[in-house]
């Protein structure tokens, strides 16, 4: 094996993670639009993160918060703490190296930012190729596989993104399925 060549890498990117922190730590802010800033002396504050119920309204990131709340004036506002002038991110800290320890015990992670990890799922995915019988391998199934995300060409993939939601690229078998190591 040529070395990277059959790597299997993933990068999970944690979605509204300063969000999803807040929430976590006040629960009145689920299913609520809601974002979080950083500062407030300047038009409320800058927003790092926004959920999806205010994204709907048209509150984006690097907003203003007295401009989001024009967009959304039920707009709920979680604050970055600050301690002597700066913002202190040891909440958002905290709930990232508990998320790293959990998916730490499935595979090598090799944290990325805050809200980011590479995750090598090369032992796990060649173990579950080696179990694997061509019976198991069912071309239907193989259908429902997808990259998470959208494609560097932003202007294609979107139909099918909206379509399937969770997918924004799908693949069937292909040729990766006739190669020696999958039920050969």
């Amino acid at each position: 094996m040529e070395y990277g060549k059959e790597r299997v890498v993933a990068l999970v990117d944690m979605d509204c993670f300063y969000v999803q922190v807040e929430q976590r730590l006040n629960p009145t802010l689920k299913k609520t639009p809601c974002v979080v800033a950083q500062y407030k002396t300047w038009k409320g504050g800058g927003i790092i993160a926004v959920s999806y119920e205010a994204r709907v309204h048209g509150v984006t990131k690097n907003m203003w918060v007295d401009d989001a709340k024009k967009l959304c004036p039920d707009l709920q506002v979680a604050r970055v703490r600050e301690s002597h002038g700066k913002a202190d991110l040891t909440p958002y800290r905290e709930a990232s190296v508990e998320v790293i320890q959990v998916m730490s015990r499935f595979a090598v992670v090799e944290r990325a930012s805050i809200d980011e990890a590479y995750m090598d799922l090369t032992v796990a995915v060649q173990q579950r190729l080696k179990d694997m019988t061509d019976k198991q391998i069912k071309p239907h199934l193989l259908k429902t596989t997808c990259i998470q995300g959208y494609p560097h060409n932003s202007s294609e993939g979107h139909e099918e993104a909206a379509e399937n939601d969770h997918c924004s690229e799908l693949r069937g078998p292909g040729p990766w399925r006739d190669e020696e190591h999958v039920g050969g």
